[in-house]
């Protein structure tokens, strides 16, 4: 078996590995000395964790690699997921249940329900009353109501609207809980006041440089200053200093991420995202993966259980045993909270400092008060977000029930823990036309595909199992296999971040062929796979966002360039009669779009 080493050092607190032949860490020594050892699977997913404590004693996954099983500690916290059935919400989260296994108490119990495009209506938290939240959305699942019934901690309702009277066609959010928003003239998505007596105040940039907001009963005014850098693609947008009701300064690596902050005063350094000194006191996180599972601070154990996005929500001592809780509304304002959770790392896995009002997703500063980021994005991620994307401060295209952003820049879908991707930047496409496997890549049997066609629906998202099949397909698999072999040739890797927007395509993938005779099918169809985003950190964190999209022709010629021979003639005689029926008969359109996103994380530590 192949080892790797890798280090990390910030301030003079090195973090080293030790990776296995998939370069994923297999032991982590801390900057005090503690090892920490991970085990994987088969599939190189984690299955423990284990150093001074045993953080994860066994992780168990399903067929589709979806986590249905976590031990925190040993044998202390036993949390398990269930999931739909495939044919019902696309197999989606249905329930996440946590247990103190010591005494059978219960630390966790929330259950989802969805509409029949797969955003949240419901999740009933049954520990806290019961108590239900409910959802619901416009045409183009943004968020438009969210309510909270039962018990009494944190009981809310929120209306969300987005025709703006001023900016027509913007789609900009317009009110939030009864108080309406104004946006700027020169920058169209930029907001410049409410009308509870909030101001903005923004640079030619489009960054937020004050703030007049009100906070409980009185109005508190913040200055903010950002770095001369706001050109350069991987390092524009960073909040250096704020001055006024609170004074902050932040200092970033050549990557672009935080490495020091200082707060009214109080000193904080970052080492990735395991260890961070703050005030003299050290604080230790622990992963599963992406996951952040347990916090030492201070020298303390403390269990971290989190909801489907990330946010942390219960605190557990090193047995298990509750210590603290916290809920949040749906733009991430923390609604109710019981005892101290003991990280900053709060809504979506994102860190927050709490003196300012705001969160650090990375990239960018996130307001959860206004719902709206700080910057604008450098990236308009259209091919996976639409033209919602043209709004470049909009939180996750206004649904925040479903979607994270895990980056800054992108959403993305998914329990994704903040802190483990770095910036992205425009690559070019990757071409892949594969024929034999095309038929497992549905998220739909071809019954529903016919039944779109009839609607005469755009396109379909290919989503739960179907989109599974295409993380984890071989071909897609050695598609990325070599683009991140190609990255790693590059010189400037674990030197300095970059994009790959110098790396031809060509050279990361070469040619695909297609073979259409593979089977005999009424659909001639194509497939195309693209790397729409790559990008490396200076510490080798390469972020991958991936988009495929497949166009299905329902009415198929019988010429099409198709082969001669038996093959042919019985692939060209099938079409034939079958497209005739389905088109000329029935009426159903001539071609349906299927598409999906997702993002890939190459772990620096071990490449």
């Amino acid at each position: 078996m192949r080892y790797k080493h890798k280090s990390l050092t910030r301030n003079n607190h090195p973090i080293s590995f030790i990776c296995n032949f998939a370069d994923l860490p297999v032991t982590m020594t801390y900057p005090d000395g503690e090892v920490v050892t991970f085990g994987y699977n088969n599939n190189m997913l984690p299955v423990s964790v284990s150093g001074t404590d045993t953080y994860a004693q066994t992780i168990a996954y399903d067929s589709a690699n979806r986590m249905i099983q976590m031990i925190r500690g040993a044998n202390k916290i036993d949390t398990v997921f269930t999931y739909n059935n495939w044919n019902v919400d696309n197999g989606r989260l249905q329930n996440i249940t946590s247990t103190q296994v010591s005494t059978g108490d219960p630390l966790q119990n929330l259950t989802y329900d969805y509409d029949s495009v797969s955003n949240i209506e419901t999740i009933v938290d049954s520990l806290s009353g019961p108590q239900t939240q409910t959802f619901t959305y416009d045409a183009l699942d943004r968020l438009t109501n969210s309510s909270v019934t039962g018990g009494s901690n944190g009981l809310y309702t929120e209306g969300y609207t987005y025709e703006d009277p001023n900016n027509p066609n913007t789609g900009n959010l317009f009110s939030k809980n009864g108080v309406t928003y104004t946006y700027s003239t020169t920058h169209k998505h930029a907001v410049t006041s409410l009308s509870n007596g909030n101001t903005y105040g923004y640079d030619q940039n489009g960054n937020m440089t004050s703030r007049h907001v009100l906070e409980g009963t009185t109005f508190s005014d913040y200055t903010l200053n950002y770095d001369a850098d706001r050109e350069a693609p991987l390092w524009g947008n960073r909040l250096v200093s704020v001055t006024g009701a609170a004074t902050a300064s932040f200092v970033y690596d050549g990557d672009g991420k935080q490495i020091k902050a200082t707060v009214n005063g109080i000193t904080a350094v970052y080492v990735g995202n395991h260890y961070e000194v703050k005030n003299s006191i050290v604080t230790k996180y622990y992963f599963a993966g992406a996951t952040r599972i347990a916090v030492r601070k201070d020298g303390t154990l403390n269990f971290l259980l989190s909801d489907h996005l990330g946010s942390s929500s219960v605190t557990t001592d090193a047995n298990g045993a509750k210590t603290a809780s916290a809920l949040y509304k749906a733009f991430g304002e923390t609604r109710y909270t019981l005892g101290n959770l003991g990280t900053d790392y709060k809504f979506t896995g994102q860190r927050e400092e709490a003196s300012l009002g705001i969160y650090v997703f990375q990239a960018r500063w996130f307001d959860p008060s206004l719902g709206r980021f700080l910057s604008p994005d450098m990236i308009v991620p259209t091919s996976t977000q639409g033209t919602q994307a043209w709004d470049r401060y909009a939180f996750v295209n206004n649904n925040p029930v479903r979607y994270t952003d895990p980056t800054g820049h992108m959403a993305d879908e998914g329990q994704d823990e903040g802190g483990d991707y770095t910036w992205e930047d425009q690559a070019h496409d990757a071409y892949l036309i594969l024929w034999a496997r095309l038929r497992r890549w549905e998220a739909y049997s071809a019954w529903g595909l016919m039944a779109g066609a009839l609607r005469h629906e755009p396109h379909m998202d290919i989503v739960g199992q179907g989109l599974d099949q295409i993380r984890n397909d071989p071909d897609v698999l050695d598609v990325q296999s070599r683009l991140v072999s190609r990255v790693m040739a590059d010189p400037r890797y674990g030197v300095e971040a970059f994009a790959t927007d110098s790396i031809g395509n060509d050279v990361y993938l070469g040619d695909q062929g297609i073979d259409m005779f593979n089977g005999a099918t009424w659909m001639q169809r194509s497939a195309k796979l693209d790397a729409t985003t790559v990008s490396v950190s200076e510490d080798g964190v390469m972020n991958i966002s991936w988009t495929t999209r497949d166009t299905l022709d329902l009415n198929p010629d019988w010429g099409g360039g198709l082969r001669t021979g038996i093959n042919g003639f019985l692939y060209n005689s099938i079409t034939t009669v079958t497209g005739a029926i389905w088109h000329g008969l029935l009426g159903a359109s001539n071609t349906m779009t299927t598409s999906a996103s997702w993002q890939t994380t190459v772990y620096p530590y071990c490449q």
